[in-house]
């Protein structure tokens, strides 16, 4: 008697052990402040303001905060639109592990506030134990007061997006076997992967042609994940000569023959004959950003490096080919344009990419200057 509000705090393994928090703040309103810790449980911090929670903490530098998984004040208010959350704004996010890295939460919030839509994008990490994946979009689902508008999936769960889904996936995510997008409408779920097209034309800009003319071309990947399924039945699709390497060459081996490639070994890499080089691995992703998925002799002869990695804007592999006298490709067109082509899924808005692009980059390059 007499307690106004209560702070119920708990660390979080996984983001399955936030659900409780939500579950509370959904019950319970503005009488309890739950919070789960830690990056797992980032989203019941911004959450708190659609569910009508008492308080949420944030810090007021990334130095000092006072537990894990608070974020800055400018983050919460300018990032996440503080201000503009309410009981009816519609959730997004970005499910994979590592998470903190993406910018995506940066750029949709940015298209959110333009086009006046009542959004919020959230980092979501999801890790890959215990059939994390499932166990999370069921939980999910299971709580439609959530408003989940679409969730992007990225390293390492595309596959798992796709098995998840089931027959509500596209044709196309079917076929490549990776699911990039899911969106959740009226009690349907859709899975679509807009990484293919996005990638086949960030190619074909670089190298001053139209998709069609790709036919023919060379091609060495790296890789044998959910991106690089999604490049490879881009090449095939329009009669590129591919070769993929893994680290396990059965895997490579199905992936090819799926996709009428051919298959290589990880150690053949360095051989490779290709007139492009596209690095599907998250070798050289921010912040082992001294790694490369190539020795620095194995670039000679090669027409265009495509790295789709975005941060650092420049990998240890595109320093190499600059090196070489080989031109570069960043990951960045490519995440630009799959990203708006989700937006574009989810509230039937076409965003401006070239803006897009140099709002990204202006912020890695703040984050790598940060930390020098």
């Amino acid at each position: 008697p007499g307690i106004a509000a209560s702070k119920t705090v708990y660390p979080a393994n996984h983001i399955g052990d936030s659900f409780e928090a939500l579950d509370l703040m959904h019950e319970h309103g503005g009488t309890l402040t739950p919070i789960a810790m830690g990056e797992d449980g980032l989203w019941t911090r911004v959450l708190a303001k659609k569910f009508g929670s008492f308080a949420t903490y944030c810090t007021l530098g990334a130095e000092s905060a006072t537990a894990p998984g608070q974020i800055t004040l400018d983050e919460m208010v300018n990032r996440y639109r503080w201000a503009n959350l309410d009981a009816d704004t519609r959730v997004f996010g970005v499910i994979g592990d590592p998470v903190a890295h993406s910018k995506g939460p940066l750029l949709f919030n940015h298209w959110f506030a333009e086009f006046d839509i009542n959004a919020v994008y959230l980092p979501l990490r999801v890790r890959p134990i215990d059939d994390g994946v499932r166990r999370f979009l069921d939980a999910c689902i299971a709580r439609p007061w959530l408003d989940l508008g679409g969730l992007s999936v990225t390293l390492p769960h595309k596959t798992a997006a796709l098995a998840w889904v089931g027959d509500g996936a596209d044709r196309i995510s079917q076929q490549l076997g990776a699911v990039n997008t899911l969106s959740f409408q009226g009690g349907a779920v859709k899975g679509t992967n807009t990484d293919c097209h996005a990638a086949v034309a960030s190619l074909a800009e670089a190298l001053d042609c139209p998709p069609s003319q790709l036919t023919g071309l060379t091609v060495d990947v790296l890789g044998t994940g959910g991106a690089a399924r999604a490049v490879l039945y881009g090449l095939t699709m329009f009669g590129c000569d591919v070769t993929i390497h893994g680290r396990s060459l059965d895997k490579a081996g199905r992936l090819a023959d799926e996709h009428g490639a051919r298959a290589a070994t990880w150690e053949d890499r360095a051989g490779r004959k290709g007139e492009v080089l596209i690095n599907c691995t998250s070798v050289g992703l921010w912040p082992r950003v001294n790694e490369s998925p190539m020795p620095q002799d194995a670039l000679d002869g090669c027409r265009l490096v495509f790295d789709l990695v975005y941060h650092p804007l420049q990998t240890q592999l595109l320093r190499q080919a600059d090196q070489a006298g080989v031109q570069t490709l960043s990951g960045l067109d490519m995440f630009v344009r799959q990203a708006a082509m989700q937006f574009e899924l989810w509230t039937s808005k076409a965003p401006d990419k070239d803006q897009a692009s140099r709002i990204v980059a202006d912020e890695i390059r703040r984050c790598e200057g940060s930390s020098e």
